[in-house]
């Protein structure tokens, strides 16, 4: 079952997916940079966790989107503020004592960003995600730099032959910059998955795979061979993607 679209605090678009069966837990998926929570990898890993008993969320962030606001909130602690958000409104409903945050690529950066700070967290993974962040991230996605100090990025619509247009101020990746997994993934004593694309230069494995190392244990990595950072547009890579997280999520241990 999928509900309709929701506001949580009348500003945050999410699509709630239910199971048919009493839930094993709650997953929250986060999104990349300037992604969308339609996109066919996240809207297939909610799918295909709610198929084998997850209650799932996907949102997008404040300022984008579906969401409300305006782009100059679309910072990391907003992001996280969005999670807490998101969260606090589906313990309303029922308590959970399974709680897993994952994303990929900057929403797998916040989810273990969030994790790291909330003792709540019970597993989490990051596909493709970078360390740090700066203004070079996903420079090839960028239509133009202005004098104005304002980032012009394309991203295409979901479901549509069309583009649009997010302006986003270099603020934004300035707030961005001041945070770096490499000091919050030690703080983590919870199962961790990191997936990286052995194809991926956007996210590098090599990035992917330093994270790795700082985290403590249990943790695991995959290096998915031929896969790049939009691995979206593959089906069959989202299935295999998809199929891993679900045996992390499920398994007793790594």
């Amino acid at each position: 079952m999928v509900e309709s679209l929701i506001f949580i605090k009348e500003r945050i678009a999410t699509i709630i997916h239910k199971p048919e069966i009493e839930p094993k837990g709650l997953v929250i998926l986060c999104a990349g940079y300037l992604d969308s929570k339609d996109y066919e990898h996240l809207s297939g890993l909610a799918k295909d966790l709610s198929k084998v008993g997850y209650i799932v969320v996907r949102f997008d962030s404040t300022g984008i989107w579906d969401s409300k606001g305006t782009i100059d909130q679309y910072t990391i602690p907003q992001q996280l503020e969005d999670i807490q958000d998101i969260i606090d409104y589906m313990f309303k409903e029922k308590t959970y004592n399974n709680v897993i945050i994952g994303g990929h690529s900057l929403g797998g950066f916040v989810a273990l960003l969030y994790a790291a700070s909330h003792p709540i967290i019970t597993k989490t993974f990051a596909i493709m995600s970078p360390y740090a962040l700066s203004r070079n991230i996903n420079i090839k996605k960028t239509l133009r730099l202005e004098n104005s100090g304002i980032r012009v990025s394309l991203r295409d619509v979901p479901g549509k032959n069309d583009k649009r247009e997010f302006h986003v101020p270099f603020s934004n990746f300035e707030d961005a910059s001041q945070y770096n997994l490499l000091n919050e993934v030690p703080k983590l004593k919870i199962p961790i998955l990191f997936i990286a694309g052995e194809m991926d230069d956007v996210i590098p494995a090599t990035k992917v795979e330093l994270i790795f190392k700082n985290s403590n244990e249990p943790k695991k990595i995959l290096v998915m061979k031929g896969m790049d950072h939009d691995y979206r547009h593959n089906l069959e890579q989202i299935n295999l993607v998809n199929k891993e997280v679900i045996n992390f999520l499920d398994s007793t241990n790594l």
